[in-house]
């Protein structure tokens, strides 16, 4: 490396900096309140590219029994002996929510966070007549998936207060900068 080149590259460094951090996004959350889906129907939580999208055997709602709400009188609810399941557009790197199994069910309500490959990297296991728990996923999360196994009618599993950070992404003007970096570094191998 030349005298000259040290100047370029202190620049191209003090410019990488904040490309390479890329941007915080900041945390989608929902409360469900005034939110309708039926199940088998997708709901979608953010903007695209950042959502997160509910699907499954599972419903937004309300149905009246108090004791499946966190906050206000709507949730996210997993139907007796169902799945359901939240796939992150471009993944999630905090997740917080809040879920119960119902008081009357027979089989404790299963949560597991998958990273994008499909691994499990977490799981929580919530027993019926337990309440609310909070539960905070931490990592390069994909999805979060819920196994409700109970049989007993009415037995939903809900989820409230639903929080996310999507995943950081590279600035654009990394792509840019890491290609004019190769450029100049392929210049600079020729011409010596």
């Amino acid at each position: 490396m030349t005298r000259a080149s040290i100047p370029v590259m202190l620049v191209l460094s003090l410019l990488a900096g904040p490309a390479l951090a890329g941007t915080l996004p900041l945390p989608v959350s929902t409360d469900f309140e005034g939110l309708t889906s039926a199940p088998g129907e997708e709901l979608v939580i953010g903007a695209v590219g950042e959502a997160a999208r509910f699907s499954g055997d599972a419903f937004t709602g309300s149905v009246g029994n108090f004791t499946l709400y966190h906050s206000g009188f709507f949730a996210w609810m997993v139907e007796t002996g169902g799945t359901g399941s939240v796939v992150f557009d471009s993944g999630a790197s905090d997740v917080r929510l809040w879920a119960t199994a119902n008081a009357n069910a027979d089989a404790a309500l299963s949560v597991e966070a998958l990273d994008r490959a499909g691994a499990v990297i977490a799981s929580e296991t919530l027993q019926p007549g337990d309440g609310f728990r909070e539960l905070t996923f931490v990592g390069d999360i994909g999805s979060i998936r819920f196994d409700n196994p109970s049989s007993v009618a009415s037995s939903y599993a809900s989820i409230d207060d639903f929080s996310f950070a999507p995943a950081q992404v590279p600035e654009p003007a990394l792509a840019l900068l890491l290609g004019v970096a190769a450029a100049g570094v392929a210049l600079h191998r020729r011409s010596t």
